[in-house]
């Protein structure tokens, strides 16, 4: 049985819950802006306010009646397995669940484009393998029916990978937020060098204010990131079977960001361990918003709390990353919603099966990452 995911220090061990002001999500680039007061930002606040109170306006029973996606008239094709080919479960989840993303399929389709007509596929190979992948998985699905051995390998895709990071060049198990990051990271390297550059349906601005309640200081921090990060409320000793739905992190925590009151010293007043009121929150969501759950503590921990897996009228659920087992060995497996109706589908390497909206909504505690489509209509 592979190992369980691991941390950011030790690849081979598990992640640790994300601290301090990165929030524990992937930073792709940050911009500091000073203001001597408040006034500076307010146009941008009042801009953020207004956003924030659209949100809240939107009530319980549109957010309750969204879940349920309207099936279409299209009917849904066969979702083809991946082998686990040599510890290969954390790469089978991720991509099994990025290409069942439209948005982040058309985005490698163009990138792949690019680089075929530059001739440059040779320096893209993640994104020609992706591309490889996808024309693949289009031919088994228009087969009726899968038979046993209609399955895809991934071992090409790792192997591209390693030309990126030397996490990949072994056979060991490897953590699946990392994993995504890392392919994220890739195909953008490889579309810097050609004229269109892959339009990222994951990134999005998180921006940091900071303001000293002595002398009114204002420092605005802006990161740019491909996935945001849900902290476990609980602790590894904690049963989550005692908790409410209400008490159980969820997507409005992203999405209405966070306020807490620290101490630091204020560079502007000179005050030493003046007190601040800091607030994070996402700026503009992307296409496709993926949220990591780090589920293993600083000791390797195991962290088992549940996670409420609800949407919001702009946000609908499309994919969750499970990982079942302890904090130092587990295994890999995803849900994945059909874009063509709206149903579910089980995808634990090979083996994939159909199942229900509620039994999918019920793995809440296994979740280690989900995914959302976001329609900002």
């Amino acid at each position: 049985m592979p190992s369980a995911p691991s941390a950011p220090s030790t690849p081979s061990t598990p992640s640790t819950p994300s601290t301090g002001s990165n929030n524990g999500t992937s930073l792709l680039k940050r911009r500091k802006i000073d203001h001597a007061d408040d006034t500076a930002s307010s146009t941008k606040k009042g801009s953020n306010e207004r956003s924030r109170n659209k949100r809240k306006r939107k009530t319980t029973e549109e957010a309750t009646a969204c879940r349920e996606l309207p099936r279409k008239t299209k009917k849904p094709r066969p979702i083809p397995g991946f082998a686990n080919d040599r510890n290969l479960c954390y790469l089978n989840s991720v991509t099994q669940i990025l290409l069942a993303q439209p948005a982040f399929v058309d985005a490698i389709l163009a990138a792949n484009t690019a680089n075929v007509t530059q001739n440059k596929t040779a320096s893209a190979a993640v994104t020609t393998e992706l591309a490889r992948l996808i024309a693949e998985r289009t031919r088994l699905q228009a087969k009726p029916t899968l038979a046993r051995g209609d399955f895809l390998s991934l071992h090409a895709l790792k192997t591209a990978l390693a030309t990126h990071s030397a996490l990949y060049n072994n056979d060991e198990q490897q953590d699946a937020h990392e994993a995504f990051e890392q392919i994220i990271e890739a195909v953008g390297k490889e579309s810097d060098s050609t004229t269109l550059a892959f339009a990222c349906p994951f990134t999005h601005t998180i921006q940091e204010t900071t303001r000293c309640a002595g002398c009114g200081h204002v420092t605005i921090i802006e990161e740019e990131h491909v996935s945001a990060t849900m902290n476990l409320r609980g602790d590894p000793t904690s049963a989550s079977s005692n908790k409410t739905d209400s008490e159980n992190p969820s997507i409005q925590d992203i999405l209405d960001g966070t306020r807490e009151t620290i101490e630091r010293d204020c560079h502007c007043c000179k005050a030493k361990l003046a007190t601040h009121e800091r607030a994070r929150r996402i700026e503009e969501l992307p296409s496709i918003l993926a949220v990591h759950i780090p589920r293993v503590d600083d000791f390797l921990r195991k962290i088992d709390d549940k996670v409420a897996l609800d949407e919001t009228p702009e946000c609908v659920l499309t994919g969750i990353v499970h990982h079942r087992g302890t904090g130092a060995r587990g295994h890999y497996y995803a849900s994945v919603r059909n874009a063509d109706d709206g149903t579910w589908t089980m995808a634990d390497d090979a083996r994939v099966r159909r199942m229900t909206h509620k039994e999918a909504f019920q793995r809440s505690s296994t979740s280690s990452m989900l995914f959302y489509a976001v329609d900002d209509s």
